[in-house]
């Protein structure tokens, strides 16, 4: 997963590297943060409007592993 900021000065190198990847055959989700700065939604006790973006990082995650784990057990 590549999670971008709508205001984050990384944003455009993030969209190009999920690119990049998706073209290289690597399965990849983009996630860009409309109205968040560079790191804002991991300010968890400052930016309560970050808590969707990490739900969806977090499930991304539980995907990933589960699948690792699944693979790994055959």
């Amino acid at each position: 997963m590549v999670v971008t900021c709508e205001f984050d000065p990384l944003r455009d190198e993030g969209q190009t590297y999920a690119a990049a990847l998706a073209k290289a055959g690597v399965p990849v989700q983009e996630l860009r943060a409309r109205g968040h700065t560079h790191l804002s939604p991991t300010m968890v006790d400052v930016v309560i409007s970050g808590e969707p973006v990490r739900a969806q990082i977090a499930d991304a995650l539980r995907g990933f592993f589960s699948l690792r784990h699944a693979s790994s057990e055959v």
